[in-house]
């Protein structure tokens, strides 16, 4: 008996419909207060954003990330939980690297 192992995978193979379970939720905004470092630097890491040891720089990346996260799905509500973070991700970090080279110009201009 042949197997069908689009049923294994986590998203659905090319051309399927995705039914709900298999859609990308929205993500709410955690009260951040009420979260300890630990589970704010969980919460970054499961983000793919890493962990600092500054929390306020751990909330702040978080805190774009759910915008960049929820936007794309808007955008998109077909792609997978998995793409969705990845690409959220990398913009965050995209961001920081083009403020951290804006920053590092206007200082040797002044």
């Amino acid at each position: 008996e042949k197997m069908d192992s689009s049923k294994d995978l986590p998203f659905p193979a090319s051309g399927k419909e995705m039914d709900d379970r298999e859609r990308a939720k929205p993500m709410s905004t955690p009260t951040y207060a009420a979260l300890s470092t630990r589970q704010l630097k969980d919460l970054t890491k499961k983000a793919g954003l890493g962990a600092s040891k500054h929390r306020d720089l751990m909330e702040t990346r978080h805190r774009e990330f759910l915008v960049i996260y929820n936007a794309k799905r808007d955008e998109n509500p077909d792609m997978s939980y998995e793409t969705l973070v990845q690409e959220a991700a990398a913009e965050v970090k995209r961001n920081e690297k083009s403020l951290a080279r804006s920053n590092n110009s206007n200082q040797v201009k002044a």
